[in-house]
């Protein structure tokens, strides 16, 4: 049976998750050691010294700056995740997302515990690729070490898509969120966890006005209460990230992030 996983999470420095932090220091005894690599993408602000400070009052965490490679040849998940595995020691490991959402997390951690009897990969599944996504990804380490741990974006597959591709290959039980009973569809009264995606790039490019949000009215729900997390928050950040709920308080003036039924899933301290 899992006994608290070794925790991989790559961090972009220029995007914050008050969310997030919320639910991983909620549910911190679940997880060993919290590794976190800082993925550079050449944006402002910069908020990796704000976020070590936030982290680090978990405990066990490790911090990992990025490590050279060579851009436009090598994966940079690839890269991350195989660096963050150098300094993990847990017999499972896992991966979680800051856009993962889960309707009952304590539920969730529990199914997936029961689930590690049998089973040796278990997360939620992308369907469209046919992978465990990194989204929610939890791995027995004798299994993973027995793969090409190849977490790169390639052969038809999105991250991490080819680490299942030879767990399946080995004839390994592979478990899914979905199987668990967790819905994944396309109304929250019909959503018990879901990966909302994109969450990154509508952070980066929400000012342009150009740019079209990925899932628009979603992240209206979760950008709004993002702010409203109850940990403590960047200045920067925040003011950044009520310049964008102003441009999507106009494309989607419908939307009511207080009335919306995601709000479930975001204010997770209700």
């Amino acid at each position: 049976m899992m006994n608290r996983p070794d925790l991989l999470v790559t961090q972009i420095k220029h995007c914050d998750y008050p969310i997030f932090r919320y639910l991983l220091k909620k549910h911190r005894d679940y997880f060993g050691k919290i590794i976190i690599y800082f993925n550079e993408n050449n944006r402002f602000p910069y908020l990796d010294h704000f976020q070590h400070g936030q982290f680090a009052e978990l405990g066990n965490v490790l911090f990992l700056d990025q490590v050279d490679m060579e851009w436009g040849k090598q994966d940079w998940r690839n890269v991350s995740t195989n660096e963050m595995l150098k300094h993990s020691t847990s017999e499972w490991v896992c991966s979680v997302e800051q856009d993962w959402f889960a309707r009952d997390w304590d539920k969730l951690l529990q199914a997936t515990t029961i689930a590690s009897q049998a089973s040796e990969l278990i997360g939620w599944e992308n369907f469209a690729g046919q992978y465990i996504h990194p989204s929610w990804w939890f791995i027995k380490r004798s299994t993973l070490e027995q793969t090409r741990k190849d977490f790169s974006a390639s052969e038809g597959v999105d991250h991490f898509g080819l680490v299942t591709r030879d767990v399946r290959a080995m004839g390994r039980l592979i478990v899914n969120t979905q199987t668990l009973g967790f819905r994944d569809l396309t109304e929250p009264e019909n959503t018990d966890a879901f990966h909302l995606g994109g969450v990154n790039q509508n952070f980066l490019m929400g000012l342009d006005d150009n740019y079209t949000f990925h899932r628009g009215e979603i992240f209206k729900v979760y950008n709004y209460w993002n702010m409203r997390a109850p940990v403590e928050q960047s200045s920067r950040f925040l003011n950044q990230s009520k310049r964008i709920q102003g441009r999507l308080d106009a494309l989607y003036p419908n939307v009511d992030p207080e009335a919306s039924g995601w709000k479930e899933f975001f204010k997770a301290w209700q």
